[in-house]
């Protein structure tokens, strides 16, 4: 197959006929976002959409750790973003993009990013510095700090998957009563569930 030839639907497509789930070519095209939120807390590595199910709104929106069986995703963007979280209330108090990351947080800029689908690593490890705008071969602005994929990675329905960031040494900056989270969100040409034939 010459990839260099299909679009991002027909991708969607074509990777679920060969796993044998031809049915999700009826199924409605949409734009799909999912994201995962972890604590900051020094760690290694920080495993994305793992037990999200210990996780609500507005720290994830998925629910298991594989999409549903009438859902897929071709990933056409990530980003990575600090949010801070006041422990008291629990509202959203700051945001810092992963690009602009300070003090003892600033070592995330140097992480590395991977991604595995159904236990198999489909993107081996990229430096996260390259979500910065400085190094961001298509960031329009200077605030740009979302990583455009070079391939459409395909997340079928039904296979676990993960994002793995790992992470140099470096320690949560947050002032006391706040704790400040990782986020990552993953964007691109999904395919959801269509009851009906007309959509």
């Amino acid at each position: 197959m010459n990839l260099s030839k299909v679009n991002v639907q027909s991708k969607i497509v074509d990777v679920n006929d060969r796993l044998g789930n031809n049915f999700l070519k009826r199924m409605q095209g949409t734009t799909k976002m999912i994201y995962d939120t972890l604590e900051i807390d020094g760690s290694k590595e920080y495993v994305f959409f793992r037990d999200t199910n210990s996780r609500t709104f507005p720290f994830t929106n998925v629910k298991s750790d594989s999409l549903p069986v009438s859902e897929s995703l071709a990933i056409q963007r990530i980003s990575l973003v600090i949010i801070t979280v006041v422990n008291s209330t629990g509202v959203i108090s700051a945001f810092t993009p992963i690009g602009a990351a300070a003090g003892t947080e600033l070592p995330l800029l140097f992480s590395e990013l991977s991604v595995s689908v159904g236990n198999e690593v489909v993107m081996k490890p990229i430096t996260v510095q390259h979500f910065a705008p400085e190094f961001n071969k298509n960031a329009c602005n200077q605030d740009s700090n979302v990583f455009e994929m070079n391939t459409d990675l395909v997340i079928p329905p039904q296979l676990d998957f993960d994002f793995t960031v790992r992470a140099p040494n470096h320690a949560s900056t947050a002032t006391q009563g706040n704790t400040d989270f990782l986020r990552i969100v993953i964007e691109g040409v999904g395919a959801q569930f269509n009851a009906k034939a007309n959509f």
